[in-house]
């Protein structure tokens, strides 16, 4: 399960309620383009109460080796929102669910690009 767009200066929001293990958003070369910047916020929602979501590149979508770890976003707490930033040109990255989100309503990742 996996959500295309095409990222912009605006926000987008690639995952909602998220808490499955290894639920995924990708931003491929269609969404990347020529972005070197990427903001990416991690929303906690309210009755979380641990998980963690990583960022990993990779050469192509469907790649199935291992994907390279980028940033690693721990539980920051019910209702918090963690930012973790990616630097430099990128083909392909995921946005994953490594631990489980445990405890109600999951979490909500965003993403903006320059």
């Amino acid at each position: 399960m996996g959500n295309r767009l095409q990222i912009n200066r605006d926000h987008n929001r690639v995952l909602t309620g998220a808490y499955r293990l290894n639920h995924v958003a990708y931003l491929d070369e269609t969404a990347i383009g020529a972005l070197t910047e990427l903001a990416v916020y991690v929303g906690f929602n309210m009755g979380t109460t641990g998980g963690l979501v990583v960022l990993e590149g990779g050469p192509y979508r469907d790649y199935e080796g291992e994907w390279a770890p980028l940033q690693r976003i721990p539980w920051t707490g019910e209702g918090k929102c963690a930012y973790a930033p990616i630097t430099g040109a990128h083909l392909c990255v995921r946005i994953r669910i490594e631990a489980p989100i445990l405890g109600a309503n999951g979490v909500d990742v965003w993403v903006a690009g320059a």
